[in-house]
């Protein structure tokens, strides 16, 4: 595949992140499991508890913040845990330390990136990731795993307002990449976020993961 995508006459990459990139379940699941250790003691409810109480605030701000970044944040997920159980608000940012620095040591970059983005280095394309999620996050993601200085450009669903399939995020990168939806093509594994999406405003896409 990759070879086809370099013998296309194009000048930049459309690059997703979670799930193409590496693996976020096992990361999500140990972070999830070490912070609900430390909440059940906070809060004084069992572990299996917590965990509910995360997916609560989790669906609550999915449907209130619909489509956009901050639906993700799980600054928000604990600030609303803390307040139902009456905590202190300092509880709310030790909370979101302890779930993200577990979730950044258990993430496992798929095997075949670094050859990839060399390639494109190579080939002198430009890269844009297109992402989900809040920017400060997803930056954290890319210089954890080694792969920041690859990237041109990042474009979240904070910063453009929309999640993909929607338009926005697509048309920001872009806007960005000064380039035209023939110039580029767009790379991730979700089929209906990164696919279509993509699909929709006329650039070629590929559904993928990196292993």
């Amino acid at each position: 595949m990759w070879d086809k995508i370099f013998s296309l006459n194009i000048k930049g990459i459309l690059l997703d992140l979670d799930d193409t990139l590496y693996s976020y379940a096992p990361a999500h699941q140990t972070a999830l499991q070490t912070w609900s250790q430390s909440a059940s003691q906070d809060l004084n409810i069992s572990i299996e508890q917590a965990e509910k109480e995360y997916c609560i605030a989790r669906r609550w701000f999915n449907i209130q913040l619909k489509d956009t970044g901050a639906s993700h944040s799980r600054l928000l997920y604990f600030k609303y845990i803390s307040e139902k159980y009456g905590l202190k608000v300092s509880k709310v940012l030790a909370w979101e330390k302890i779930y993200w620095d577990s979730f950044l040591n258990h993430m496992t970059l798929f095997p075949d990136v670094f050859p990839f983005l060399d390639k494109c280095l190579e080939n002198k394309l430009q890269i844009c990731l297109v992402t989900d999620l809040t920017t400060e996050i997803q930056l954290k993601k890319l210089e954890k795993l080694k792969i920041d200085h690859y990237f041109n450009y990042i474009v979240t669903s904070e910063e453009s307002g929309q999640e993909k399939p929607k338009s926005l995020p697509f048309l920001l990168a872009l806007y960005k990449l000064n380039l035209f939806p023939k110039d580029v093509v767009m790379i991730g594994d979700h089929q209906e976020k990164d696919i279509l999406g993509a699909e929709l405003l006329g650039i070629r896409s590929y559904q993928t993961q990196f292993h």
